[in-house]
């Protein structure tokens, strides 16, 4: 999927709503600028000196075509973004008069493309998931040259080896060593844990920009922190793969809230798939992805290990 070629054009402009911008409260002054006027000074170290000030009323304008500049990046049709920041203009020349709207016109521009992210946002959901129903769109494993596939080697710059909590080396992961580098506390933490699991087989830190991603309906993709199998109790082979991404508490944001959304619908739609449907190899195998919190993921990984 191309989320320019197959989400972007597929939305409706003319859906966009920015009734919120009747909410936004301006700055109830008008703009005043200082002239400063400065000559030669006398003294010679200090080469310049204040010879004149003066205080007058600011030059700023209402620019419907400078703020259509400003929000391309978010819908990429300029006819679209004339037309918002028209109506923008207009719904808060109801409320300010218009000296006031060009004195906030700054602020009303970085306010508006909050707007309309989330506005785009909501729109690409409903294109993506409207495409998954009518099978447009469809949920694969990419195991070709397109996809990820897990590294026979990895390169490291650092000397120090990640180790378990009583400094015995880490036993699980897929690779035999394991810097500390590009890993945080929690992260840490996480594969420590992980890596103590009875049940667990292997687990892999998964590197951001470079390894395993998911694309949901925003432009960036996603790169979760860890992949990990559990052992199948019937045989010599590895049972369930778990896609995990860890999150600080302070973390409890948009962008989390999207990929705890994204990650279930992989579970959704996965849960409708045998894994022969997704790759050949991998028959009777089942997966699950999970966003993890600082402040729960412990239990998390106590329910996913049972």
């Amino acid at each position: 999927m191309n989320f320019e070629v197959d989400i972007l054009s597929e939305i409706d402009w003319e859906n966009i709503s920015i009734a919120e911008l009747n909410n936004l409260s301006l700055q109830n002054k008008k703009n005043k600028e200082q002239e400063i006027v400065l000559g030669l000074s006398s003294v010679e170290k200090e080469l310049l000196k204040e010879t004149g000030r003066a205080e007058k009323s600011g030059t700023l304008e209402i620019d419907e075509v400078f703020l259509t500049r400003q929000i391309t990046d978010i819908i990429p049709n300029p006819w679209h973004c004339y037309q918002i920041g028209v109506k923008a203009v207009k719904m808060l020349l109801k409320k300010y008069d218009r000296e006031i709207v060009a004195t906030n016109f700054v602020f009303i521009i970085e306010e508006l493309k909050k707007i309309l992210d989330k506005e785009r946002n909501r729109l690409s959901e409903q294109v993506f998931r409207q495409m998954v129903e009518q099978k447009k769109l469809c949920f694969f494993l990419i195991t070709d040259k397109g996809g990820f596939v897990l590294p026979s080697r990895i390169k490291v710059k650092s000397n120090k080896q990640l180790v378990r909590n009583d400094n015995t080396p880490i036993q699980k992961s897929l690779f035999d060593y394991v810097p500390e580098e590009n890993i945080n506390d929690l992260e840490k933490s996480v594969a420590i844990y992980l890596d103590e699991q009875e049940k667990l087989l292997w687990w892999y830190r998964n590197m951001s920009r470079q390894d395993y991603h998911i694309q949901g309906w925003k432009r960036n993709k996603i790169y979760p922190d860890f992949i990990a199998t559990d052992k199948q109790e019937s045989k010599d082979d590895y049972g369930t793969v778990y896609v995990l991404e860890t999150k600080g508490i302070h973390l409890k944001n948009e962008d989390t809230k999207y990929k705890q959304d994204v990650f279930t619908l992989c579970n959704e739609l996965g849960a409708k798939k045998a894994w022969k449907e997704l790759f050949e190899e991998f028959p009777d195998h089942d997966f699950a992805f999970q966003v993890v919190f600082e402040d729960e993921w412990q239990n998390k990984i106590n329910q996913l290990m049972q």
